[in-house]
């Protein structure tokens, strides 16, 4: 089926070019052999804004740091969390977000 003005970029879902054009767009595509590996959905998913993690503060940018092997410590999750969502309402701030994860 195909339908107008949508962008396929691969995998099962087709973003809408309005989207591509009018929102932060950020992805992950899921892999069996990536199962094994804590945070690396997370890891590709944020990895186009990983520049923006020094602005979060320091305990969140920590510990999402150390979840994404930028350091060798251990990460609590309850603040990965509170740092995932700061940082995607820090970006909502300039302009809508999408968040788009694929399973593969």
């Amino acid at each position: 089926m195909e339908l107008p003005n949508v962008v396929e970029q691969g995998g099962s879902n087709p973003l809408p070019e309005s989207a591509a054009a009018d929102f932060t767009v950020l992805r992950c595509r899921g892999t069996r052999l990536e199962s094994g590996l804590t945070f690396a959905a997370l890891h590709e998913l944020l990895w186009p804004v990983t520049e923006r993690i020094s602005a979060l503060p320091e305990p969140q940018a920590n510990a999402l740091n150390r979840a994404l092997g930028m350091s060798g410590d251990v990460a609590d999750r309850f603040l990965i969390g509170v740092a995932v969502l700061t940082l995607v309402g820090e970006l909502a701030d300039k302009r809508p977000v999408l968040l788009a994860p694929e399973a593969m």
